[in-house]
């Protein structure tokens, strides 16, 4: 990927990786006082990226500071050191590189976000300011820190093996252990990166920025967790008469506009060319044996269903530019990097009646769509929405106005 202009390489060594079942790590008291002693960085790896899932589980648990970097395999492990460990986990402050994520998957798992303080996925995205650069850890580790993520040799078990990541609690913990632990070596050594680079500015700006950082970013990660697991209630009457008020509006712009005395002629050709396509490849009635042929009665269930169904796609580019350009010879106001003619929103709005009426369509299944997802991701009048990294949520609760 390169070099980043404010966020010069770093050439980090690789760490030295253990490897631990929960009952041995449970033995090991010198790395518990050492991950007792301040930040840790926490990495999970699971069968999931939605912790919401009621079959959503964690099988690894990486953790990493400047003396250890390990990964613990849960699997197996007895009932009451998981929830000891718990109870241990859920009191270390920690970082990640994605606090969404972790945050939202201790919560489901032990029943607290426990305590972030750094969020480095926001980190890079504001301390690098080149544009629509990547912040993913994988680009973080390799231009930033100079460390091998090990992900290829996830991936080529997984290819193995025909795995998923459903599958991962049948992943060999030498390979799935290895990974986890350097992604949480990448949060830790990202963590102390940026944070050396705050320390370098002038005056008393870094400090500002740390407190920015944790009261205003981090504030806004931990509310969307809490936002997917307590959900946010919605008024299902008036989001049945918006869902029905949409619909019927959409599909009367629809109407009108494929019934304009410039449109309709043009579409009940192309109506009629596709029936006549399907008419052409009428198969035989009858087999050799004289008996009703599977494939004659099909093809007459496709006719008839044919009959009343609307082939025009007003969401077709191909379609619009044939039925506005070629048929209605209406000007083309611009082309496409591919030297077509556009269909694009301004291009439509200089296209008159039949444009303005494309245009309200479209809008009108924007919203649809909009109030569509809410009520299908509905949990009785409840939505969670789902959160992925900083400030990005679906079936959200912002956008189209309903109604």
């Amino acid at each position: 990927m390169g070099d980043y202009i404010l966020l010069p390489k770093q050439q980090e060594a690789q760490p030295e990786v253990l490897l631990f079942t929960l009952a041995e790590f449970r033995q090991r008291r010198d790395i518990i006082e050492s991950f007792e002693s301040g930040v840790l960085a926490l990495d999970y790896e699971s069968n999931g990226y939605d912790w919401k899932k009621d079959d959503f589980s964690i099988r690894t648990v990486g953790l990493a500071n400047e003396d250890f970097c390990i990964s613990i395999d849960l699997l197996g492990a007895e009932e009451a050191s998981l929830t000891a460990f718990k109870k241990w986990l859920v009191k270390r402050p920690y970082v990640a590189h994605n606090v969404s994520f972790e945050a939202g998957a201790t919560l489901a798992w032990a029943g607290s976000i426990g305590i972030p303080v750094a969020d480095t996925y926001i980190l890079f995205a504001d301390l690098a300011t080149e544009y629509r650069r990547p912040w993913n850890l994988d680009t973080a580790m390799a231009d930033l820190l100079g460390l091998d993520k090990e992900g290829d040799l996830v991936k080529d078990h997984m290819k193995a093996n025909k795995w998923t990541w459903s599958d991962v609690d049948k992943f060999d913990f030498a390979i799935l252990g290895q990974y986890n632990a350097i992604d949480a070596y990448g949060h830790w050594k990202l963590y102390k990166y940026f944070q050396r680079i705050i320390a370098s500015y002038n005056d008393s700006w870094g400090e500002y920025y740390w407190d920015y950082h944790q009261q205003d970013c981090l504030s806004a990660v931990t509310l969307e967790v809490e936002t997917r697991e307590g959900g946010i209630h919605i008024d299902t009457n008036e989001l049945e008469v918006s869902y029905l008020s949409l619909s019927e509006k959409r599909d009367t712009v629809l109407a009108d506009f494929l019934g304009l005395e410039t449109v309709a002629p043009h579409i009940e050709s192309y109506n009629a060319a596709c029936l006549a396509e399907l008419t052409a490849a009428k198969p035989e009635e009858f087999t050799k044996t004289g008996k009703p042929a599977a494939r004659y009665i099909k093809w007459k269930d496709k006719i008839e269903a044919a009959r009343g169904v609307q082939h025009f796609n007003t969401n077709s580019t191909h379609q619009l530019r044939w039925l506005f350009f070629d048929m209605m010879n209406l000007p083309i106001g611009e082309y496409t990097a591919k030297g077509e003619p556009s269909t694009s929103k301004e291009v439509l709005k200089l296209l008159g009646v039949p444009g303005k009426l494309l245009l309200e369509y479209r809008d009108y299944v924007t919203k649809l769509k909009f109030v569509t997802q809410i009520r299908d991701g509905l949990v009785g009048d409840r939505i969670h929405p789902t959160v992925r990294v900083f400030a990005t949520i679906s079936t959200r609760s912002g956008g189209a106005k309903l109604g």
